[in-house]
């Protein structure tokens, strides 16, 4: 409905194994999978109304939009 990605494809590549080595040195490890593994993610800021303000599609794993970003478009 959203539009996000699914697929193998975005679940390997260097940009990922290397977002993957850098969270575990930093002591953040996996959890046990819930929903499709294949899933990849997205985020997604919704008005009042029920309208969409911002909308980010992952093309990889660990492709997070920027917080900041998310923040300016809700106002905070």
């Amino acid at each position: 409905m959203l539009g996000l990605s699914s697929g193998i494809g975005g679940l390997f590549g260097l940009t990922t194994l290397a977002k993957g080595f850098s969270a575990l040195r930093k002591g953040i490890k996996p959890g046990s999978i819930q929903g499709s593994a294949l899933q990849l993610g997205g985020a997604l800021v919704v008005d009042q109304q029920g309208s969409i303000r911002y909308h980010h599609q992952s093309k990889e794993a660990g492709d997070d939009p920027p917080v900041e970003e998310m923040l300016m478009v809700a106002g905070e």
